[in-house]
C-alpha cells in the first residue's frame, strides 16, 4: 500500500500544481476586479432631475452586484482554503502512518534485475551489501 499512497500524493501533487498554473485558474479571477476601483455613487442633490436619479440608481446597483460578487467569491475562496487546510493537517498522520520511505520505482526496478542471480550465490550477494555497509 505504501508505494501506491506515496505514487498518488506525487502525482496529486502534480495535477494541483498543473491546475494553479493553468491559464483558466488565472482567467476565472482576471475579470472579477474592474482596473479601477469601483465607489459608491454619490447621491444626487434633492432637486436633480429624473436622468440624474436614474443614472444613479443605475450605478448604485452596479456598485452593489459588485460588492456581491465579490463577497461570493470571498466565500468561495475561505470554502476552498478551509478544505486544503483539513488536508494540510493530515499530512503528518498520513506520512506517520506509512513509516519510513521505501525504495523509489526506479531503484524497485534495478533490484528487480537481481532476480535472475541464482540461490547458491546468495551467501555472496549477502557477503558483498555488508561490505558495502561496513562504513557507514
Amino acid at each position: 500500500m505504501r508505494p501506491e499512497i506515496l505514487r498518488y500524493q506525487r502525482e496529486v501533487v502534480d495535477v494541483l500544481y498543473t491546475w494553479a498554473q493553468s491559464p483558466k485558474a488565472v482567467a476565472a479571477t482576471a475579470g472579477l476586479v474592474p482596473v479601477e476601483q469601483i465607489t459608491k455613487p454619490e447621491v444626487p442633490a434633492d432637486d436633480a432631475g429624473l436622468d440624474a436619479w436614474r443614472e444613479y440608481h443605475r450605478q448604485m446597483v452596479f456598485w452593489i452586484d459588485w460588492q456581491h460578487d465579490i463577497e461570493v467569491w470571498r466565500g468561495s475562496v475561505e470554502s476552498r482554503l478551509e478544505g486544503l487546510e483539513e488536508v494540510t493537517n493530515l499530512i503528518p498522520e498520513i506520512l506517520e502512518r506509512l513509516g519510513p520511505q521505501t525504495l523509489t520505482s526506479d531503484h524497485q526496478r534495478a533490484v528487480q534485475k537481481y532476480a535472475d542471480i541464482p540461490d547458491q550465490d546468495w551467501p555472496r550477494v549477502v557477503q558483498w551489501f555488508r561490505a558495502q555497509l561496513e562504513p557507514w
